[in-house]
């Protein structure tokens, strides 16, 4: 359960338990299916799984085998089988096995099952298979070096992007959705005429497109000329208009020149934006100096300090005063009970 309250914080635990079941039946349906050695899921609600009975004990209560290299081969052998579809169990210890008077096996407790692609598939495992092999030689005194490698095994079925277990890629994600299609005939019939549509269409548009092109191109430069023309009026125009203005300046007096300034740019108004805008922007900088040397400062430092820890000691006066006196209740209620024994 590790797992799940990594990956949701500190939620409640009735929260965590339900989700670890509804994942252990997901799982437990899926291997089920697979003819793997599981019990049979009935029905989960809430945080508890209905299963069917397992005619069994578990591996840690029992003290002999009469096949003791028979069973520590099927163990591995189911451990590979998890590999091989992508899923590795994590917790394949002799407290999570069942087995029978037939010696066969039952693998229960799969909420913390993890994809082989996780960043730490190898050590668990490794951690998987040294755990039978450490119960094996400490139980029934058997040893082997016989053991299965995560590397040399090759995975068959995706059931671990299938049940979305805890480290799978998006890449296999992907994959696997792309091989699951139903209708993949149909989408791809529908898809190239689509496509060939498509390409027509684009070809067409890239002709207009092309016209268009050239047409632009021959407005642009009949627009440039006529601004270029347009251009040259206007500054034979505004020379003709100066010269007019300075002969009209001469022979007329200040008086009649205020008039005429209405048909120009307001220069006068300018100058006394620019001064008010130098006022807004303005600022004056203050400094403040303090006549106090730096032995007062220092002083009055530390006076706020020790008022500080004063104030701390009270408090945790009052916090022991309020403890001692929950003590002597508890006392006395005690001392008062037993004088009615």
């Amino acid at each position: 359960r590790g797992g799940i309250n990594a990956e949701y914080g500190n939620a409640s635990w009735l929260y965590l338990s339900r989700l670890a079941a509804e994942r252990e039946f997901s799982f437990l349906k899926a291997l089920h299916d697979r003819g793997y050695p599981v019990p049979e899921p009935m029905s989960c609600n809430r945080h508890a799984i209905v299963m069917s009975l397992i005619q069994g004990y578990p591996l840690s209560q029992v003290k002999t085998i009469t096949n003791t290299a028979k069973v520590y081969s099927k163990l591995m052998q189911l451990i590979v089988r998890l590999a091989q579809m992508g899923l590795i169990h994590g917790d394949f210890n002799e407290f999570n096995l069942m087995i029978d008077d037939d010696e066969r096996i039952t693998v229960i407790d799969l909420p913390q099952m993890i994809s082989t692609s996780h960043i730490n598939a190898e050590y668990y495992f490794n951690r998987d298979v040294e755990c039978i092999r450490t119960w094996f030689k400490k139980r029934y005194n058997f040893d082997s070096d016989d053991r299965p490698y995560l590397s040399d095994i090759v995975c068959d079925a995706k059931v671990d992007v299938e049940m979305k277990a805890s480290g799978y890629s998006r890449e296999l994600n992907d994959a696997f959705e792309d091989l699951t299609l139903t209708k993949q005939d149909e989408e791809s019939s529908d898809e190239e005429e689509d496509s060939d549509s498509s390409i027509s269409a684009e070809e067409e548009y890239e002709d207009e497109e092309a016209d268009s092109v050239g047409d632009c191109g021959q407005d642009i430069e009949e627009g440039k000329q006529q601004e270029e023309d347009s251009a040259d009026e206007s500054e034979d125009e505004e020379e003709e208009k100066s010269g007019e203005n300075d002969e009209e300046s001469e022979e007329s007096g200040d008086e009649d020149a205020r008039p005429n300034n209405k048909d120009y740019l307001p220069y006068r108004d300018r100058k006394s934006a620019k001064e008010v805008a130098k006022k807004a922007t303005h600022t004056f900088a203050v400094k403040k100096q303090s006549n106090l040397s730096r032995d007062e400062i220092k002083k009055k430092v530390r006076d706020l300090e020790a008022k500080k820890r004063v104030k701390q000691r009270r408090v945790k006066k009052g916090e022991k005063f309020y403890l001692n006196r929950e003590k002597r209740q508890a006392a006395n209620e005690i001392k008062g009970a037993d004088a009615w024994f």
